[in-house]
Order: structure tokens, then C-alpha cells, then sequence
């Protein structure tokens, strides 16, 4: 045992000796330096913290290494921007705290409409979901929905309930009206310190001369005709109305205008205004205010419109009762407010209203043609650069029940397609996808929408506003007495020049040939208005003489036909026999010029329909513009007429039309061409005049123009009252003006007539007749007419035995 402890203790000194260089290592030696261990590595703890000092996230990270930065905690009300530190490269400890900047949130006003009236109004945040309110019930409609997304709003918004017209006629017993507030104090409460207009010179109770403005009331009172303007002013002085005629208001007055007095009298006194007469110095002083004035205006509009809602229901109109009802009384509700605090957009919706309830008022008819004059590319904000800018309008166009256009398709001696004789005007620029051109569109597209298109042709036009050099060039140009082709900024062609009319028949051969059309009316198919006609004897003074003609052309046809010697100018100024030939010689080229259009167009489409727009007083037309329209009916050149009724005054309407309608005899189609608005009448006298028109006489109506209502957001909502799904035209076949015949009558009979007489056979009638059996037409007209016969109401009677007869002899046309 000691011989072992020797040995280990002789082994371990030896290991000791031989390992001194480990513990004191040579520094010089560089196998030392290879030798020697690293030193552990740096790291460093990077802690992140919330706004409320609370660490967050914490880490450990090698020196010069980056730190990964956790989710940046929400704050409400605030959005992060940043880390208060670098937290790359980390060489040392970090506490690191969020940045904050005060969220600014963006906020959006939604409003929801019904017909006008605001239901709901919210503010909402960027991005966020506005909230539909309850939408209320409505007479005769259905909510189908919103005209507008509302989810995710990002601007200001109105949005717009859309509804469906479930029926178009309803009866009540009874109207439940709102009661109206006194507007005697907003009357009192207009200053007479200072007039807004003064009018002087005004003459009491004479004859309405030229450029006259007179004072009428039921002492001093003479008849006027429809050629100026005239305000009624009742006996607290408000103006209650304002067209071409207007009566008396019982213990009031009317000052009625002509020429500029008229035009003076049109822009300086409207509905609502405060006129006060004085007898001694013969003048009128205006008054209003910009907050009483409009609410007075309202209130006689109210009350016109109550008394022609009486009107209505006392002459068995059959029209939506409940609807009206229930829009007078929104007016009535807004008109109550506005008296306690004025507000310009609800004063606007109350307008809205009421103009609603006019064309609501219009008893409409089964088979009608409803047309428009439409003004291509240039009507209000519809723009029609591309096909689904043309859909969009003819959409429009079928809400409001148009089933006709006369689109202007040759203008200013342009026109509006792709011509091998016509410069393109407007549309020549864009593209409609699936068709060569605008027209071609616009046709394609109205006829998906069962609306016919008529080539409204401006047709003897070379220029309009200005000289068009197209014409002027070639020496196309018709010239007056003086040598000036200037007709108050109109240019006419020159009819007796062979190139003119070869150049006119090529244009209407093309427009015939090249586009499917159901009509082409010839517009400005006469002369400029003249006087010749009117001297006897010798002129004595020729600068009194308004004529055309005067080229050289048109003067050697005329020797042709009538030879003469001496200067031509002279012997129109001295010989009135002479004169009387030369205007007859116009008048039978003019004719000449008809029958060769209409010639060409009916060879290149047999089928289409030859109408003209007219002046519709036939002596006026033959003497003033040699425009014998009634001739060419008789010759069977015309297929229709528009006659253009363009006065404020529905009598004069209705007088004009009797006249004419008894002239043309049932051997022309009649589409009576209305524009009051052209004459300062108000909006509502456009569904005035189409109701006196269609009940009256079994002719369409035409509206001037596009502009008119496309610039008017009014006109065009309102017109949309006048649309029934059934209504067809007279060209259609006889089992459409049938069914439209029958479901008028239907909608009528069960909505309205059952109500207010016994029209039980009638009831009868409907419950046995199938849509699926054949149908005997004259047999079932024939049984429909002996049930109307036992209705007791004469008024009812009379009326449906009206429209029965017009309908047989349209059907019995068809066979």
C-alpha cells in the first residue's frame, strides 16, 4: 500500500512539471495566440410599451442586431405613426413607446328622400354603413328600393326611394285634408317702402294696341286675343296668375300686355308678387320679398290646385284620388312649416308636389301618341356620347310614357349622321358600341323600348344663327326683295334651283334608305313669313315689302310659268295681278318640292309614315309662308301633321285645334305640338293643355322640347305620371289597341267608375272575357257599348262611348 501512494504521488509531480506552459503561456508564441477561447456575446433587452406605460413585449437581442416590433396597441380615437426609437442595430438597452396622432375622422351626410320629401338624415364615418329608415306607404306604389349604395360611404349622399306604380286610378270618398295656415300676416309682413318694379303708362280699359299694357277689371273690360301676356291680380293685390289669358278675379284685375309691353310685363311680375294700382298716375307698383313672396306664391298654387282637384272629381275624371290626396297634403304639411321657418329645398319639394298632382290630373287614354322633340346631344345633362349614354336617355323617355321622338337629325343644313351629302355635326366624334353611328343607335335602342323615331328634318334650313358656307358657295341661297339672305339669322334654300332640289332628294333618299325609321317630318317646310299678300294696289313705299324669292333662279322659273316684260322688283311693287300670280307660283313650287320628297322616301321604304310640322292656321299658312299643308294632305303627300299650338292660353289651344281638326277630316294622323312655357306660362299649363287635348279630341300630342324638360328635373319627374304600360299608339296592330282598350277600361271601371255609378254590366263583362279565347272583336266592342249604355251617369257615359267608337273604327281600319 505505501509502495502505490509513492507511485502516484511520483506521477503527479511529473504531470506538474511537464504542463507549466498551460498556465503560463509564452506571449510571443503565435501558436499560443491560435490557442486562446473568445469572450461570451453581448446582448441587450429591448422592452416595448403601451401609451399607458405597460410593457407590451419584451427581447432579447445580440449586439448590432435588430428587434422585431410587436402589433402597435389601438388606441381609440388616435392612429399610431411610430415607434419613439430605433430598434435596429441594437447596441445597447432600449424602452420603447408608441406614437400617437389624434385620429381625424371624415364624416358624411346621408339624407333619404321620398318623392321629394327628407325622411331620414344621419352623419356617418368614412367606410361605415349609413342606416335605411322605415320607408312610409304610398297610395298606389310599392317600394322596390334605394337609388344609391349607401354601405361604405366615402362623400355626401341623397339618396332616393324608388317605387313601383302598382295602379294608376283609385277613388276615395272623400278628400281628408291638412288644414292650411293664414298667410295674411306673410302678405302684411311685405315692406312698401320700395317697389321691386314700377310700370308705367299703362292705359285703362282701351283697346290692347300694339305695345299697349292695359288695365282691365270687370268695369273697364274688353276681349284680347292670345297674341300677349297678362298677369290676374285678386283683391288683396296677390298675382294668382300668369299666361297668355287669364280672367278676372272677382273684385280684382288683370294687366294685360302686347309686343314689348307683353315682354316687360312676362319678366317683371310672377305668381305671388304684390301689385298695387293707381288710377291717378295709371301705374302699378310690384312688391315682394325673397322669404314672403315665395310661400304667397305657394299658397295660390295650393288653392288652384285644390279647385282643379274639385274640377276633376266633379266631371268624373278617373284618375288616382288616393295619390293625389296624399301628395296635397304633403305639400299642405311642408307649406305649414316654410311659414315657420323658410327653407329653400323644401319650398322646392312642395313645388314638386304639386306640379305631381297636375299631370296626376290628366286622364289619359288607351291608344295615344305621347311625343317629344328631341334635340340630340344637347338636352340637359343627358349627353348621349355612347350607346349606354343613349340607353340611359331613351330609358327616361319610356318612364314618362313617350312612344314617339322627333329626333333633329338635319340641322343648320348638317346633320347628325354619317351623310355622303351632309356634314356631320355633334356625334362625330364618338363611338357607339354595335352601331355605325348615333342614329343608328338611337333608333335600335328606342325601338326595344316600343318607341317609334321620326327624322325631325329642319328641311328647307341652310343655316340657323349664321351662314353656313356649304350653300352660300354654291349660290343655294334664297334671297328677299332687298338681295339679302339674312331672314332674321335664318338662311333658307333656294327651291326653284334644280341643283337644290336634286341635292334635297338625294339627303331624304339616304336618310329613307339608310336607317330603319318609322317617320320623317318635314320642319321649316316653307317660306320665310312675308307680307306680300297683304297690299292691294300699288306699293308705294317697297322698304314696307317682307318677300322671298328674288334670286335669279327663282325669278327666270316664274317668267317660264307666267311670261312678263320689264324690271321684276317694279312690277311687284305696281302690278298686284302679277303679284297675286307670283305668290301662287311659290306656293305650287313649294307643293312640287313635297311630292318630289315625298316621292323618293316612299320608294326607298314604302312604309314609312310622311308628316310636317305646321302652322296651323290655315289661311296664315298659305298667305304668310305659301305653306298650303292642307293640299298635300288632300293629295295624299302628308300621312300626319304636328301642328304647333304654341300659345300659354288652353282655350286658344282647343280653339285652333277645333278649326283644324275639322279641316283635315279624319284624312291625316294629328299630333298637336304644345310649348305654353314658350308664352311664360307655368309648368303645370303643359299638363293642363295635354288633358284638354286628348279628352277632347282623338289626337296626340307633342311636347317642345327636349330642352324644355331634360333642363328641368321638375318637368321630367312629373311627366312620368302620365306613363301607363298599356298604352299603344293608332299604327299598332288590332289586337294591341284592343287589350290597351280593354285594360284601360278594366283599371278605370274597378279603380274609379264602380264608386260613383252602376257600371255592374260592365263588371260583368270583365268577369267572363278570357285572355286565352279568341276574340271576336266586333262582337265584344259591340257588348262593352251596350253595357256602357245602362250606365246612368251621362258624363261617364258619354265618355267611354267616345272612346268605344274610336277604338271600333280603328280595329275595323285594320282588317
Amino acid at each position: 500500500m505505501k509502495k502505490v501512494s509513492i507511485l502516484l504521488i511520483l506521477i503527479l509531480s511529473i504531470f506538474v512539471l511537464t504542463s507549466c506552459d498551460f498556465f503560463f503561456p509564452n506571449q510571443d508564441d503565435p501558436q499560443d495566440e491560435q490557442d486562446e477561447e473568445p469572450n461570451e456575446e453581448n446582448t441587450y433587452m429591448v422592452r416595448f410599451y403601451d401609451s399607458e406605460g405597460n410593457v407590451i413585449y419584451s427581447v432579447t437581442v445580440k449586439e448590432n442586431e435588430s428587434a422585431t416590433a410587436p402589433t402597435p396597441p389601438t388606441k381609440e380615437g388616435y392612429i399610431f405613426v411610430r415607434w419613439d426609437k430605433d430598434y435596429t442595430n441594437v447596441t445597447q438597452d432600449l424602452d420603447i413607446y408608441p406614437i400617437y396622432e389624434k385620429e381625424i375622422i371624415n364624416e358624411y351626410t346621408v339624407k333619404f328622400y321620398v318623392f321629394g320629401k327628407l325622411i331620414s338624415e344621419q352623419k356617418v364615418k368614412e367606410n361605415d354603413t349609413a342606416i335605411a329608415p322605415e320607408v312610409p306607404i304610398i297610395p298606389s306604389h310599392s317600394f322596390i328600393g334605394w337609388d344609391k349604395d349607401f354601405t361604405s360611404v366615402k362623400q355626401n349622399l341623397s339618396i332616393y326611394a324608388i317605387y313601383n306604380k302598382t295602379r294608376f286610378v283609385s277613388y276615395i270618398s272623400e278628400f281628408a285634408l291638412e288644414k292650411m295656415e293664414s298667410i295674411v300676416d306673410k302678405i302684411n309682413s311685405i315692406s312698401r317702402d320700395r317697389a321691386a318694379v314700377t310700370l308705367t303708362n299703362i292705359f285703362i280699359g282701351g283697346p290692347r294696341n300694339t305695345n299697349y299694357l292695359d288695365y282691365y277689371d270687370y268695369t273697364y273690360y274688353r276681349t284680347r286675343n292670345q297674341y300677349g301676356f297678362e298677369v290676374a291680380v285678386n283683391e288683396q293685390g296677390i298675382v294668382i296668375d300668369a299666361n297668355t289669358l287669364v280672367d278676372i278675379p272677382q273684385n280684382g284685375f288683370i294687366l294685360s300686355g302686347h309686343g314689348t309691353r307683353a315682354t316687360e310685363l312676362r319678366n317683371s311680375v310672377k305668381i305671388g308678387d304684390l301689385v298695387v294700382f293707381d288710377f291717378v298716375s295709371q301705374t302699378a307698383k310690384v312688391y315682394r320679398d325673397n322669404t314672403n313672396t315665395p310661400l304667397i306664391s305657394l299658397n295660390v298654387k295650393i288653392n288652384y290646385i285644390k279647385n282643379k282637384i274639385d274640377f276633376a272629381s266633379t266631371n268624373y275624371k278617373a284618375v288616382d284620388y288616393e295619390l293625389i290626396n296624399y301628395k296635397l297634403n304633403e305639400a299642405i304639411k311642408f307649406y305649414n312649416q316654410l311659414l315657420d321657418k323658410y327653407d329653400y329645398q323644401t319650398y322646392q319639394s312642395c313645388d314638386q308636389l304639386l306640379l305631381d298632382i297636375e299631370y296626376l290630373l290628366v286622364e289619359t287614354r288607351p291608344i295615344q301618341t305621347n311625343a317629344i322633340w328631341h334635340y340630340p346631344l344637347r338636352s340637359g345633362t343627358f349627353f348621349e356620347n355612347s350607346t349606354k349614354e343613349v340607353q340611359r336617355l331613351l330609358d327616361e323617355y319610356q318612364k314618362m310614357g313617350i312612344n314617339r321622338i322627333y329626333l333633329n337629325t338635319n340641322f343648320n343644313g348638317s346633320s347628325i349622321y354619317k351623310s355622303q351629302y351632309l356634314n356631320q355635326l355633334i356625334a362625330n366624334n364618338y363611338n357607339y358600341e354595335g352601331y355605325k353611328d348615333y342614329l343608328e343607335c338611337f333608333i335600335e335602342e328606342a325601338h326595344k323600348r316600343n318607341i317609334e323615331v321620326y327624322a325631325w328634318t329642319n328641311t328647307l334650313i341652310a343655316g340657323d344663327g349664321m351662314n353656313n358656307k356649304f350653300y352660300s358657295d354654291r349660290g343655294w341661297l334664297l334671297t328677299n326683295y332687298y338681295g339679302s339672305s339674312n331672314f332674321d339669322d335664318m338662311y333658307f334654300v333656294d327651291i326653284s334651283n334644280s341643283q337644290v332640289r336634286d341635292f334635297l332628294k338625294n339627303v331624304f333618299n339616304e336618310l329613307a334608305s339608310e336607317y330603319n325609321l318609322d317617320g320623317i317630318e318635314f320642319d321649316f317646310i316653307r317660306y320665310p313669313s312675308g307680307n306680300l299678300y297683304s297690299f292691294s294696289g300699288v306699293i308705294s313705299e317697297s322698304q314696307t315689302i317682307n318677300d322671298s324669292g328674288y334670286t335669279e333662279s327663282f325669278i327666270s322659273a316664274f317668267r317660264e310659268y307666267y311670261p312678263f316684260t320689264g324690271d321684276f322688283k317694279t312690277l311687284i311693287r305696281t302690278d298686284e295681278t302679277l303679284r297675286n300670280i307670283w305668290l301662287n307660283f311659290k306656293t305650287i313650287l313649294l307643293t312640287n318640292v313635297v311630292n318630289e320628297l315625298t316621292t323618293i322616301i316612299r320608294n326607298a321604304k314604302p312604309d314609312i309614315k310622311i308628316t310636317a310640322a305646321i302652322m296651323p292656321n290655315i289661311t296664315s299658312a298659305r298667305n304668310v309662308y305659301r305653306q298650303d299643308w292642307l293640299t298635300w294632305i288632300e293629295l295624299g303627300y302628308l300621312d300626319g301633321i304636328e301642328p304647333m299650338i304654341y300659345t300659354g292660353a288652353t282655350s286658344d289651344v282647343i280653339s285652333q285645334l277645333t278649326n283644324l281638326y275639322n279641316l283635315v277630316n279624319e284624312q291625316a294622323e294629328i299630333v298637336v305640338g304644345l310649348f305654353p312655357e314658350g308664352s311664360g306660362a307655368t309648368p303645370g299649363v303643359n299638363a293642363e293643355q295635354i288633358d284638354k287635348v286628348i279628352e277632347l279630341f282623338p289626337v296626340g300630342w307633342s311636347k317642345f322640347s327636349s330642352k324644355t324638360i331634360l333642363n328641368h328635373a321638375f318637368y321630367k319627374e312629373s311627366y312620368k305620371y302620365l306613363y301607363r304600360p298599356y298604352i299603344v299608339q293608332s299604327s299598332a296592330p288590332k289586337e294591341e289597341i284592343f287589350y290597351a282598350y280593354f285594360l284601360d277600361l278594366y283599371e278605370k271601371t274597378i279603380g274609379y267608375y264602380q264608386y260613383v255609378t252602376d257600371a255592374s254590366k260592365i263588371i260583368q263583362i270583365f268577369n267572363s272575357f278570357s285572355f286565352d279565347d279568341p276574340v271576336d272583336y266586333d262582337t265584344i266592342l259591340m257588348e262593352i257599348s251596350q253595357a256602357i249604355e245602362e250606365i246612368p251617369n251621362d258624363i261617364i257615359k258619354v265618355r267611354l262611348q267616345q272612346t268605344n267608337q274610336y277604338v271600333q273604327t280603328l280595329i275595323n281600319q285594320k282588317w
